[in-house]
């Protein structure tokens, strides 16, 4: 099993077994490069650890616990969880800040301990009796073919391309949830990001029943929007490490003028919500608890504003007062809407063709000094400044 996911930590392996469990780990080093190989232990032995992520306060706490004459096998991070464990069980959690998955094998009293850190939110736990046999395993993972660099057996509808800072193709990222990707939006905690990411080809063209070149197809609520997690390192590609569908049934079909619309851009506001312009609804909608959520938001998320102003959104970005801003696909205008929902007067950007400024809009972002946005105007093929 380890062999199987050993993309997921390419920098080494371990394994302890005992009468009771087996622990395993794949390492992706961060800290202490030598001599932080995993299952970590006690000094002595009775205590074991697997850990994934990234402890930040683990300075602080190993001088505190080596104060109180606590002895470290290593210099990594994740070893205070041991030291932390012995001081205080399972209240150690309240004394940890980073984002991190764990399990802790106390072979003395035959406890195992996993917590799971949902990155900002307070930690929690379960404790678990051990347990006798060995018929217990568990696993979620994807087959990897490394020849090919990509996972065996999936076939998806358009890729994720990851360029190098010389804008050279690297790596090419599809199938699984990626399933005809529109638009994207990222955030970072340190080596760790996570993307969003929009797809409108989940069925669409299974349900044209038409020539998608001539007329608009079917719509289908199958359109969703998936959270990719990644883990940078300075001297390798980056880690593709998990996928959640965080929101699905949004309306999507094919389109004689834009191949495919459905849930297209989409942008992250304050606490961690997720908003998505879904263009056929008119539509703006909400993800809640988008960074952390491991179950999917079913019928297009909730809906923070719709119609009025909003004529096809298409493009979105957040504004510096946390306002959101969309193009519009079928008029031509740009259009802000507060948090709340209440839409301010729109804006035309292009006024070409019939209906008047129909088709021109797609992208757009807000200038690097925060007083003016950039957008695409495709009727004219530029790049336009709105101050």
């Amino acid at each position: 099993m380890l062999e199987a996911i050993r993309h997921r930590g390419p920098d080494g392996e371990g394994a302890h077994t005992d009468a009771h469990v087996t622990l395993g780990h794949r390492r992706l080093s961060i800290i202490d490069l030598a001599g932080g190989r995993q299952p970590l232990r006690s000094v002595d032995g009775t205590i074991w650890l697997v850990c994934n992520g990234e402890i930040y306060n683990y300075v602080e706490q190993r001088k505190q616990l080596e104060a109180a004459g606590h002895r470290f096998v290593t210099n990594s991070d994740c070893e205070v969880i041991i030291g932390l464990y012995q001081a205080h069980g399972e209240r150690l959690l309240e004394h940890l800040r980073g984002m991190f998955a764990f399990v802790l094998w106390d072979a003395r009293n035959e406890r195992l301990l996993a917590a799971l850190e949902r990155r900002l939110k307070e930690p929690t736990a379960q404790t678990l009796d051990a347990w006798r046999s060995r018929d217990a395993l568990y696993g979620r993972e994807i087959a990897w073919d490394s020849g090919r660099g990509r996972a065996q057996g999936i076939d998806g509808a358009g890729c994720l391309i990851v360029l190098d800072s010389h804008g050279v193709v690297r790596e090419v990222w599809s199938g699984a949830t990626i399933n005809g990707p529109w638009d994207m939006t990222s955030t970072g905690f340190g080596r760790f990001v996570e993307l969003f990411v929009t797809n409108v080809l989940n069925g669409t063209v299974a349900a044209d029943g038409g020539d998608p070149s001539m007329t608009p197809g079917n719509v289908v609520d199958h359109g969703t929007v998936v959270r990719l997690d990644v883990v940078l390192n300075p001297h390798r590609l980056p880690a593709l490490v998990s996928q959640t569908v965080i929101a699905g049934g949004f309306p999507e079909r094919t389109d004689p003028a834009a191949l495919v619309l459905g849930p297209t851009g989409v942008t992250l506001g304050a606490h961690g919500t997720l908003y998505v312009a879904d263009t056929l609804g008119d539509r703006i909608a909400a993800i809640p608890d988008a960074i952390w959520r491991s179950t999917a938001v079913h019928h297009g998320g909730l809906t923070v504003s719709s119609r009025g102003f909003l004529n096809a959104p298409l493009g979105m970005t957040l504004a510096p007062n946390g306002d959101i801003l969309t193009v519009n696909g079928g008029d031509g205008n740009i259009v802000e809407t507060t948090p709340g929902g209440r839409q301010l007067a729109p804006v035309q950007l292009d006024s070409s063709g019939s209906p008047a400024g129909a088709g021109a809009l797609f992208g757009l972002a807000i200038t690097p000094s925060g007083r003016g946005v950039l957008f695409v105007d495709d009727a004219t093929n530029n790049l336009d400044l709105l101050h």
